[in-house]
């Protein structure tokens, strides 16, 4: 019998015996089309839905729904399509190690979702779940959970009456299990999982009641307490059984094993356990001690916990000073417990290895170059490569320029009626040394060169304008002279003649150069409106960029974001002024601003803009998609025979810009000004923008995670719409001299893995428990201490540190660092040790 067939033909045989599949099942889980394509694990669409609609993709993973797959005999799994697997070189089952630590990605869901035999598993880190395995009372039960929270999406399958719910609550929650006349309930908490799609051993598809959940509603810890009581009182035949999850489970075992733990216990010498393992106890020495002991002073560490790979022991009382572990075992009687090895040691092998998780993490995500048309991510890289940097400072610059190039020639339709130009404000965030200016130069160079190419035809027509207002002028002197002689109905003629000449006046022709540097917000008004409505503020060094934000430039307290928030948005601008004897009156009206912002700087401005609280408030902050390139200081050695910077490369980067910047658009017939191209998404490329849309809006529900930062993740769609205009246009800037044209899927896709990145940057320049836990991270491993004190750090810890500056802070990141075994506290209170691993 063929392996992948073997388990669809016992479910084809299901339908063949009278049973019929729903229109809802049919059109979710297309049950024929499974069946027929020898698929025994999750459909391509049932991945889609659990990774895109639901936004589960860092919390699936695999699992073999192929029965007739043979269990490696290396692997200590126990059975098939029930714990996470997948298929080795040999197509043999094995387990996933150490999955409840993995998040996996976009491109892992991707490639187990063509794999015929693997089917969803779900942890249950943010989706929990009643599992009622009771056949008898499964509805019932089900009906009293419905009562009081309402309807939750129900798994099931056809040859069984178990079934299991599905709930989101953030946080920790430990699995608990209801004994009930006929099985039982359990509720799936941290550490445990799911099948949500696929074949069940007994042959069975995993369904779905009503077809695949459009959403997994949250529940808060109040109301799954009351579900859990009222199922405990009305179904439980005895108590709850509050079981931890596997990490402490494999902990508590640890403790029943311990031998010093066990002695401990017997002599009546353990005062309390806490959640960490760690064991407040009596101290042996006590009768030494100076000063009256409290519950937490002296304390045993079970082996793995609290940085100890064997077991540890700590008493504050100066007396104890230099006490240890072996003391305590000789105190015991248990001096041989670890055999010969040496317990006083502090090397390495005294210590657990770091746990690299969201915290101490220093790796960062890659910018997505390969997102980019050939053209721009070519330029990206040979900068990158000549430069000696980050080939995102490069890519980011170049996005810019082309956008700043396309200006308001061209719209993106997000969805009908909703129209942008491609308005981005980029910034890139980088220390002093990065080279951020080598970088900006090379990638604004078609900028300047098209200026600089503009410059004689400017000059001459500003010198063109001057001579024909002047020669108005002096028409319009003459009839003034000829009006004071002239009788009243002449002077009327005259009048009428004057205004009509006034009329003709021309405006000096705007400077070719389409972006500043630096400007004021006064100023950049005046710009845009010269420009019509179209200009850029880009800086290698974008400190008086933020001052003129920040207001410094303002006076008072008035922040100076106002034009830059309006031309991002396309907004429109009017600017009403009394003005002074020079420069008369200003009445400015920019209906349809098109602004393009990119800016290099250090980071401590940007934080400086961050923690503003009009910024934020004013949704200018929202707006920013920042950037943190890699820094390859220590890595930026040069070779004897190394080439410049490929003409070619440049060459054709440069044709490409000023394309852009050379076409002229038709006037609409309308108002008689140039039309814009328009581009609209694809069928496939709307449908895809939806369902991330989607995806996102249910992400910033109350409860979840992008709750704190709704403000930016609310735009993230739209910025992305917006960089697949720039993409569609440099894949082909033909397409800017049509009327419109159409956003393919693979084009929005690279759009939108650049909205991925530029989000969750945005989100981390945030999230400042993190970077004050990584900002102290590096400077530990650059001081190599053997030990740190809270005064240690905010005396002389990492700078500039905003936040590190009050112990409870400095306190609060310690216990970050305890929980990743970084540190441990040592043999005083106030001392903690550092894990020599880290260095």
């Amino acid at each position: 019998m063929n392996d992948k067939t073997a388990p669809c033909e016992a479910a084809s045989s299901e339908i063949q015996s009278g049973e019929t599949v729903s229109d809802d099942v049919t059109k979710h889980h297309k049950y024929q089309s499974i069946v027929s394509d020898g698929r025994c694990g999750a459909s391509q669409e049932e991945w889609q839905h659990f990774s895109q609609i639901l936004g589960l993709t860092g919390d699936l993973l695999p699992v073999v729904s192929n029965s007739h797959k043979k269990i490696s005999p290396r692997s200590s799994i126990k059975s098939i399509g029930k714990a996470p697997s997948i298929l080795n070189r040999d197509g043999e089952i094995i387990g996933m190690t150490g999955w409840t630590n993995k998040s996996p990605s976009k491109e892992d869901v991707s490639k187990w979702s063509i794999q015929l035999d693997y089917g969803i598993c779900i942890q249950t880190r943010r989706v929990r779940a009643f599992d009622i395995d009771d056949r008898e009372q499964a509805q019932a039960i089900t009906d009293v959970i419905r009562k009081f929270v309402g309807p939750l999406p129900r798994r099931i399958r056809k040859n069984s009456d178990k079934c299991l719910l599905a709930f989101r609550l953030p946080g920790n929650l430990k699995k608990r299990i209801i004994r009930t006349e006929h099985g039982g309930i359990e509720l799936l908490g941290n550490g445990q999982q799911f099948v949500g799609c696929g074949t069940h051993p007994s042959g069975a598809r995993i369904e779905w009641e009503g077809g695949l959940p459009a959403v997994i509603p949250a529940l808060t810890l109040d109301q799954m307490d009351s579900v859990w009581n009222a199922l405990e009182k009305q179904f439980g035949v005895a108590p709850t059984e509050n079981k931890p999850s596997n990490r402490h489970q494999t902990r508590h075992d640890a403790f029943k094993s311990d031998p010093v733990a066990k002695a401990l216990h017997d002599a009546g010498m353990v005062l309390r356990t806490d959640s960490t393992g760690k064991m407040d106890i009596q101290c042996p020495w006590a009768d030494e001690h100076s000063t009256e002991s409290s519950v937490s002073s002296t304390s045993y560490f079970p082996a793995h916990t609290g940085g100890y790979s064997k077991g540890g022991f700590k008493c504050m009382h100066a007396h104890c000073d230099g006490r240890n572990i072996s003391h305590l075992l000789n105190y015991l009687g248990l001096s041989d417990v670890y055999g010969s090895d040496d317990l006083t040691a502090t090397d390495h092998d005294d210590w657990p290895d770091i746990q690299v998780g969201a915290y101490t993490d220093d790796s960062q995500e890659s910018f997505p170059v390969d997102a980019l048309p050939p053209v721009l991510r070519d330029i990206a890289q040979e900068v990158a490569r000549f430069t000696k940097t980050d080939v995102s400072s490069a890519a980011v610059v170049g996005l810019s320029v082309a956008a700043t190039a396309v200006g308001k020639k061209a719209t993106v339709e997000e969805r009908q009626g909703l129209l942008h130009h491609s308005a981005l404000f980029l910034a890139i965030i980088a220390d002093s040394g990065e080279r951020k200016s080598p970088v900006f130069n090379n990638m604004t160079q078609p900028l300047e060169k098209w200026a600089a190419g503009q410059k004689e035809y400017h000059d001459q027509e500003v010198v063109k304008v001057k001579a024909e207002n002047e020669l108005i002028d002096s028409k319009v002197a003459s009839l003034k002279r000829q009006s004071l002689k002239a009788s009243d109905a002449e002077r009327e003629t005259i009048i009428g003649q004057m205004t009509e000449l006034s009329g003709k006046r021309k405006q000096n022709p705007a400077s070719p150069r389409i972006y500043s540097t630096d400007v004021t917000e006064e100023k950049l008004c005046q710009k845009l409106h010269a420009h019509g409505g179209a200009f850029a503020v880009m800086s290698g060094e974008g400190r008086q960029v933020f001052d003129s934000i920040l207001g410094k430039y303002s006076g008072g307290k008035r922040t100076g974001d106002g034009i830059y928030l309006a031309g991002i948005s396309g907004d429109m601008i009017t600017r009403d002024r009394v003005g002074n004897e020079t420069t008369g009156p200003e009445d400015l009206y920019i209906p349809d601003p098109c602004l393009n912002v990119c800016v290099m700087v250090q980071p401590d401005k940007f934080r400086e803009v961050l923690n503003h609280p009009a910024l934020r408030e004013s949704g200018l902050l929202a707006r920013i998609l920042p950037v943190r390139p890699a820094s390859l200081i220590g890595s930026r050695f040069e070779e004897a025979d190394e080439q410049g910077l490929n003409e070619v490369i440049m060459g054709d980067y440069c044709k490409m810009i000023t394309e852009f910047l050379s076409l002229k658009r038709p006037n609409d017939l309308e108002n008689g000004k140039p039309k814009p191209h328009r581009a609209r998404l694809g069928a496939e490329a709307a449908e895809a923008r939806r369902l991330w849309h989607n995806v996102l809006e249910q992400k910033m529900g109350d409860g979840h995670e992008l709750e704190g930062c709704r403000d930016i993740a609310a735009k993230a769609v739209t910025q992305a719409v917006k960089l697949a205009l720039v993409l569609h246009l440099l894949e082909n800037p033909k397409l800017l001299s049509l009327e419109q044209s159409e956003i393919s899927l693979a084009t929005w896709q690279n759009a939108q893995s650049l909205g991925e990145f530029f989000l969750k940057s945005a989100i981390s320049f945030r999230d400042t428990e993190r970077s004050d836990v990584k900002r102290l991270i590096k400077w530990l491993r650059q001081n190599k201490s053997p030990t740190i004190t809270v005064r240690e750090v905010m005396r002389k810890g990492p700078r500039p540190r905003p936040r590190l500056t009050n112990a409870q802070d400095v306190n609060d990141v310690l216990e970050v660092l305890c929980d990743a075994s970084i540190i441990r506290l040592g043999s005083t209170g106030n001392v903690w040790d550092v894990n020599p691993r880290l260095f």
